[in-house]
């Protein structure tokens, strides 16, 4: 979730906030889910445990968006780093030694009904448990207790017969008297060594603060290797926020199934100078992580499956990878604009169309020319416009959708093949789709005299619908309408590089009757 909060897909609910698989944060606009028969693909990263989906599920790599099914071992497929935003009406203090107490308190920590619980080593009185000791003065503002549990009474026999006991000290607790922060950390933090986790409050803290959590929680139940460290916990919950916090920070994470630990499963994460980025198993840029492909496992399976239509770039993040919906978006800015210029020209009336994009790309998913979709992901230019000619489409009018009117469709299109036409198109005031191979370096615009420009370079990263309204001689440029509002304003895009991506079959749909 775009809160931190790690949560079942059959759980999210309309209007939640989920990560992206580009990195970004998109509200859930629909959910839905099928009864599925035809087995399962299991996906497993190097360093993250295997994701299962149905075969014709996309998944973000280097080669762009890839069915499940066709994934292949050495291909690399998106983790996505994400840090939440701070959640809202939050008033405490997140800071670094709160981070710490809370990370103590997810390795060591546990409640009663009237107190607080950290648990320690002999060995760390004077290194954890001090701290500890402090920190709960400082954040809390309560002095705490310091219980030492002894072993139980040993016997000992010298030669001569006579006898003596011993007793160790075996754990140190410190112990903290309040119901109202027992009620706080376990809310915020769980209870039971397999319940906890991160509450979304706590997760949308500031990186600082995240990366204080983190540490404390490895220095309570980490390990350090030559080179490394290694968090353990049998909490898949903690497990995964772990996870999320330390791909965020660039740490490179490597999450694994390790072995049963009293009848419960145990989660191993691992960071550190001998991660797998020193061998190329793990590259890095700003937004993911791409983690190689080692196997691609099958098995049969029937039962209920589940999807989500995220509003911006139609992907979300399952477990850590980034799967995959613009068809819609696209066809439906052509339409608006082109019917408000129309209507301007005609009766110099200054009206707003805006329409259903949502239901076009469902409908488009029913036409188009592959049987799996839906509820696979994607669509074509070709189908959207199928519907907008046969069905018509839902104008949205104070809010509401109509009812799909042939009235708001089109009577003919026609393909452009090349700038030509669509700059004939737009002389006209007609406004036009295009379906286009999605490079990595058009993730982000560069500026040239305070303007934006894509620049198509990179990995194809899968196709994507936009909107091509504007165009310029002068600048030999078109300039796109994305579908990922505030955060992609409309860019340009030459001339040359519109030609390349029509001709790498490309789709340019051009409005002749409406």
């Amino acid at each position: 979730m775009a809160s931190g909060e790690q949560r079942a897909i059959e759980d999210v609910d309309v209007f939640d906030e989920v990560v992206t698989a580009e990195g970004r944060s998109g509200q859930v606009v629909s959910t839905f889910g099928r009864f599925h028969e035809g087995g399962l693909v299991g996906v497993r990263l190097r360093g993250l445990a295997a994701v299962e989906m149905t075969p014709e599920h996309p998944v973000l790599t280097k080669r762009g968006y890839i069915a499940a099914s066709d994934l292949v071992p050495g291909d690399h497929a998106a983790v996505t780093r994400y840090l939440p935003s701070r959640a809202e009406g939050v008033s405490w203090t997140y800071n670094t030694s709160v981070g710490r107490l809370i990370g103590l308190y997810l390795a060591e920590g546990s409640t009663t009904p009237q107190k607080i619980v950290w648990t320690f080593g002999r060995h760390e009185e004077n290194t954890l448990v001090a701290e500890t000791v402090e920190l709960v003065r400082a954040v809390l503002g309560k002095e705490a207790r310091i219980q030492v549990r002894q072993s139980e009474p040993r016997e000992h026999v010298y030669p001569d017969g006579s006898v003596y006991m011993t007793q160790r000290v075996s754990s140190i607790n410190v112990v903290v008297y309040s119901k109202v922060w027992k009620e706080w950390f376990e809310e915020h933090c769980g209870t039971k060594s397999w319940g906890k986790g991160l509450s979304p409050e706590a997760a949308s803290g500031p990186p600082e603060f995240l990366r204080a959590v983190l540490e404390g929680w490895l220095d309570g139940d980490g390990h350090r290797r030559r080179t490394s460290v290694v968090g353990v916990t049998v909490s898949k919950r903690l497990a995964l926020d772990m996870h999320a916090i330390a791909n965020g920070l660039g740490l490179r994470p490597a999450l694994r199934h390790g072995k049963v630990v009293r009848k419960r499963d145990r989660y191993d994460l691992e960071m550190g100078a001998n991660t797998d980025h020193r061998r190329g198993l793990a590259l890095q840029d700003d937004t993911t992580v791409w983690r190689r492909v080692t196997s691609i496992e099958k098995r049969e399976w029937a039962g209920r499956v589940f999807n989500l239509h995220v509003a911006g770039d139609e992907s979300y993040v399952a477990n850590g990878m980034g799967v995959h919906n613009c068809v819609g978006f696209g066809c439906s800015a052509m339409m608006s604009i082109t019917n408000h210029r129309q209507r301007v020209l005609a009766t110099g009336q200054d009206l707003t169309f805006r329409y259903e994009c949502l239901w076009l790309y469902a409908q488009a998913q029913l036409v188009d020319e592959w049987p799996d979709t839906p509820p696979a992901e994607g669509t074509s230019v070709r189908a959207g416009c199928d519907v907008l000619r046969d069905v018509g489409h839902r104008r949205v009018q104070n809010g509401v959708a109509k009812p799909p009117s042939l009235a708001n469709g089109i009577s003919a299109n026609r393909w452009a093949t090349t700038v030509d036409e669509i700059r004939a198109a737009l002389y006209s005031n007609v406004a036009c789709a295009i379906g286009i191979n999605w490079y990595s370096k058009m993730d982000s615009p560069y500026v040239i005299n305070g303007e934006r420009w894509v620049d198509v370079g990179g990995q194809i990263r899968g196709g994507h619908c936009l909107c091509i309204y504007r165009m310029s001689d002068r600048r030999q440029a078109f300039m796109l309408m994305n579908s990922w509002g505030e955060a992609y304003a409309p860019v340009w895009i030459g001339y040359q590089d519109t030609q390349r991506l029509i001709d790498e079959a490309g789709e340019a749909v051009v409005i002749t009757d409406r």
